[in-house]
């Protein structure tokens, strides 16, 4: 899938939102800008979700994780950075 949903808690409350993702061997990378869901998941718990459902044969499935997020920056090495945007092209180019 090409889309997912990242749970955080933002301002007291529990809020979801739809991210574009990919993945870099064991880890979710998003890519986002700085807003809510950037200040909320800086180092906290989050959770993430990604489902497909098939309303025709009432079939689907559903994979739930939960974990720390953190900032991908430059110091965590330029192969991450690069290997991060080279999923975001093959997800794009999908």
């Amino acid at each position: 899938q090409q889309i997912g949903r990242l749970g955080v808690n933002a301002q007291h409350y529990p809020l979801i939102f739809p991210v574009n993702y990919a993945l870099d061997r064991d880890v979710i990378v998003i890519r986002t800008d700085i807003g809510t869901k950037m200040r909320a998941a800086q180092h906290a718990n989050v959770t993430f979700e990604v489902d497909q459902i098939d309303p025709v044969h009432r079939t689907g499935w559903s994979v739930l994780v939960r974990g720390l997020a953190e900032e991908v920056t430059s110091e965590h090495g330029a192969a991450i950075i690069e290997r991060t945007r080279a999923a975001r092209r093959a997800n794009l180019a999908a």
